[in-house]
């Protein structure tokens, strides 16, 4: 009878991998926190609790966003002016946009980085032009700290560095399994935690391997996917324009996080090699803890949805989401609309 039953209708229990990805992550910006903390202790100890420094990546990409972004969102940021003095003094530079940092987003902790660690040099240029004795603006006099210290530049550097070579494949992995990728179940999204785990494995042990090229977590699965493969391939000749219309290669801001040309950026290349290892060491913790819905996915924790466990699971589930986003676009939809027509709900 149970054989039967399973023949005619059998249902298979999975996981957002968006939402797991982002469990890996949340995990290792904790962890990089943690470290900075306990190096950066004196120096913090000096600043007065009024000064609100702090060595957390969440807070200075928010504090950025406040000051910096193009949308204005902050009655006394000077995002409009920065826009402007960007296109007067910079019209022919590599620019990529600042992300919104309203809402909770925790892979937020890697995406906000990118802008903020290309571009630093120019935003600490016109942070230089706000801060003229007598200014007393403490905003802009953390983020002045906050870009000029060596720790956080590291931070934001190893940041970069994973988003782009873990981080953003695994999220487009997730995003296209259900109608993009061929031969795909929620057993091969599986083997995307697997590769991702091996490769927090090789940082761990060393964390300069984060800075070799040869590093290519997904390259198997590059072989088999076309779709992915060439994902990847136009990622690497994706172009930025510049104000001015000049085209830049966006391959440029993996190369600089490998391999900066900037002496400020360079002189954080042994804390990056540190921040690498603990926080790699923190994503295998984080995939390893039973209490999470990662480990049961490992072969390396025997889990019991690992990829060699069932042939069968592959088969039934070809095609299956495996990410929720258009269940939270819906409510992120509701959500809108009760703020918007409150009166009328009322």
């Amino acid at each position: 009878m149970q054989e039967e039953q399973a023949a005619k209708c059998k249902s298979h229990l999975g996981d957002c991998h968006q939402h797991l990805r982002n469990i890996i992550i949340k995990g290792m910006t904790l962890k990089a926190t943690e470290i900075l903390q306990l190096k950066l202790e004196d120096d913090l100890a000096e600043l007065s609790p009024f000064e609100r420094t702090s060595v957390d990546v969440m807070d200075l990409i928010r504090a950025i966003f406040k000051e910096l972004h193009s949308g204005g969102e902050y009655a006394k940021g000077k995002g409009r002016e920065f826009a402007a003095w960007l296109k007067k003094h910079y019209p022919s530079a590599m620019w990529l946009p600042f992300e919104r940092a309203l809402g909770s987003r925790m892979d937020l902790g890697f995406d906000g980085c990118v802008p903020i660690f290309f571009n630093r040099t120019i935003i600490l240029e016109f942070l230089n032009t706000l801060l003229v004795p007598g200014a007393d603006n403490k905003l802009e006099t953390y983020l002045w700290r906050a870009l000029s210290c060596n720790e956080m530049v590291a931070h934001l550097r190893v940041c970069t560095l994973f988003k782009l070579i873990i981080s953003e494949p695994m999220r487009w992995l997730a995003g296209k399994a259900s109608k993009s990728l061929t031969d795909w179940s929620i057993v091969n999204s599986s083997e995307v935690l697997e590769l991702a785990e091996a490769a927090f494995k090789t940082i761990a042990a060393d964390g300069h391997s984060l800075l070799d090229p040869s590093l290519d977590p997904f390259a198997t699965i590059a072989a088999k996917q076309p779709l992915f493969a060439a994902w990847r391939v136009a990622e690497d000749e994706k172009t930025i324009k510049a104000h001015d219309g000049t085209a830049h290669r966006y391959n440029r801001v993996l190369a600089e996080a490998r391999s900066p040309r900037g002496a400020g950026d360079a002189l954080a290349t042994e804390m990056v090699v540190e921040l690498a290892e603990q926080m790699a060491n923190a994503a295998l913790n984080v995939m390893h803890c039973t209490r999470r819905a990662i480990a049961d996915k490992l072969t390396s924790q025997d889990g019991i949805n690992a990829p060699d466990k069932s042939a069968a699971v592959h088969i039934a589930t070809k095609a299956a989401h495996v990410i929720n986003d258009l269940v939270e676009s819906n409510f992120g939809s509701l959500d809108i609309v009760m703020r918007t027509c409150t009166a009328a709900l009322l």
